[in-house]
């Protein structure tokens, strides 16, 4: 059985106004950029209106996660693109959507 991302206010789909259950779950984007960038990038995400907020996974690595809401996947992983000039972004990947991008930006 398929499950729907509507439900109607009564229980019941029949001609009856529906909302949208918003999700359940975070999605995570995890990236590697240099050490001396992390505190950037957490106040450009942070200045994005909150748009994810950033874990340090590993610190010498500087492997980083972020966390945000699905429906914001797309300008999540827009922004990492459009920092190629600021940041030094080594890899990204999603371990949900199965996006990998090896980078190096503007040089490692």
């Amino acid at each position: 059985m398929k499950s729907s991302n509507t439900v109607s206010r009564h229980g019941t789909s029949c001609g009856q106004a529906q909302t949208t259950v918003p999700p359940t779950w975070s999605d995570h984007l995890y990236v590697e950029i240099a050490r001396s960038d992390i505190a950037l990038f957490k106040f450009i995400l942070e200045s994005c209106d909150n748009l994810a907020y950033l874990s340090v996974l590993d610190k010498y690595r500087a492997l980083v996660r972020l966390t945000y809401s699905p429906e914001t996947r797309p300008i999540v992983e827009d922004l990492l693109p459009s920092l190629q000039a600021t940041l030094t972004i080594r890899a990204w990947f999603s371990l949900s959507s199965g996006t990998t991008q090896t980078a190096c930006f503007p040089a490692c």
